[in-house]
């Protein structure tokens, strides 16, 4: 590997001027005052909150706040955190409840602010008394838990003390992950790349998978190049793309679906003249995978190499791009 490259990490936290405080606190923790005003959101796709502090930081505000279960199996309701004439209290520890009743089903909400930036609520729909007899099907929605995060915009004004996840830090520049609410989507991950001297935040592309369908960036001259799934969830391969930091354009996209490699990326090379090189697992269909070196660069997208050749061997040095097959070093010229 070029040892210009230098990761410091790859986890979401916070985006697209957004940026939010994670994790859940041990059971018993102590509980916080939220943020005057603040809005908080989490969402498991089948069951959403928003909650919206008042002005005053004693209430949560019925017009904003609600709970949602549409997306549950049997089609729970979307509630009003309590109303004008009965809002929900926050307590000076924090912590709120609320409790509603629709027919022969109950609501039932519990949650306390952890700190400034997050909540954790607890929610429960059901039927009570039980039926005779038993439980029968959607008599309960089940147990939910989710954690309300702080929605905040930062404004970005410096590429180097940004508040955000670093990814990738080199002389140069950075590559950070934030993340950012949507009202149709919920929390999103997006990773964004930044030159020093340009001090201008580019996007690179949306998270969409839990195991992160980004990967493998590189910052070279004024270029960032990064392997990416062209689509979420059972994608087969993998594209490289490379962006120029100082305006945003596409410089180079190469690979699955784009007359290049097949399959995976495990390892990538890049020139400052926005050339790479990578390594690919080849066809995610034949029967065995068959690693192969690719090149990108002024001469087009051509293979170098394919074989037995270890995963992450690809080394640039100057524009000699190397890697071992077989454990013995091979090499080629990258334009």
């Amino acid at each position: 590997m070029n040892p210009g490259h230098h990761v410091v990490g790859c986890t979401a936290a916070v985006v697209a001027g957004l940026v939010v405080a994670v994790g859940v606190s041990p059971a018993g923790a102590s509980a916080a005052r939220p943020v005057k005003g603040a809005r908080y959101a989490d969402t498991d796709f089948a069951a959403w909150a928003y909650l919206r502090v008042s002005r005053s930081g004693r209430w949560l505000n019925p017009r904003r706040s609600e709970i949602s279960m549409s997306g549950a199996e049997c089609g729970g309701p979307d509630l009003r955190v309590g109303s004008r004439r009965r809002p929900v209290r926050i307590r000076r520890s924090g912590r709120f409840r609320f409790v509603k009743r629709r027919g022969a089903f109950v609501f039932r909400l519990r949650g306390r602010f952890a700190s400034r930036n997050r909540a954790d609520v607890k929610f429960r729909y059901r039927r009570e008394p039980r039926r005779a007899g038993g439980r029968r099907h959607c008599d309960d929605t089940g147990r939910w838990r989710l954690s309300p995060r702080r929605i905040y915009r930062i404004p970005f004004r410096n590429c180097g003390t940004h508040k955000a996840h670093t990814v990738l830090r080199t002389a140069t520049g950075r590559v950070f992950w934030q993340a950012q609410w949507d009202d149709n989507d919920g929390w999103m991950t997006i990773a964004y790349a930044c030159l020093f001297s340009a001090n201008k935040r580019v996007r690179l592309h949306q998270d969409e998978d839990d195991d992160s369908d980004l990967s493998l960036f590189r910052l070279a001259g004024p270029y960032v190049a990064y392997a990416w799934h062209p689509c979420a969830e059972g994608c087969q391969g993998e594209d490289v793309e490379v962006k120029d930091l100082r305006d945003g354009r596409v410089a180079r996209h190469a690979g699955y679906g784009a007359g290049g490699h097949d399959g995976a990326v495990s390892d990538l090379e890049l020139k400052p003249n926005a050339s790479v090189g990578v390594i690919a697992l080849g066809d995610p269909y034949a029967p065995r995978l068959v690693p192969e070196v690719w090149a990108y660069d002024t001469l087009g997208a051509r293979p170098l190499d394919r074989g037995n050749i270890s995963r992450s061997s690809l080394e640039l040095n100057g524009s000699t791009l190397s890697w071992l097959k077989d454990g013995f070093p091979h090499s080629a010229a990258l334009r």
